[in-house]
């Protein structure tokens, strides 16, 4: 069994399909642009944002789910 800390392309196209999260990076980059304009403009950036994540399940891990 193989998995993968974070998602990418190449992943998809391995053999086996590799499982991974995503963590949706381009919404952590937005959550921290959003931080960093706050703390330019000299506000607090609002409370601890979390950014969701979601696992990929693929043939690399797939036999492990059947009992």
């Amino acid at each position: 069994m193989i998995a993968q800390d974070s998602d990418e392309p190449a992943l998809l196209i391995s053999d086996p399909p590799i499982t991974a999260v995503d963590f949706f990076p381009e919404e952590q980059a937005a959550s921290a642009v959003d931080a960093l304009l706050a703390l330019i403009d000299g506000d607090e950036p609002s409370a601890p944002s979390h950014t969701r994540s979601e696992l990929r399940i693929r043939a690399s891990t797939a036999h492990s789910l059947t009992p």
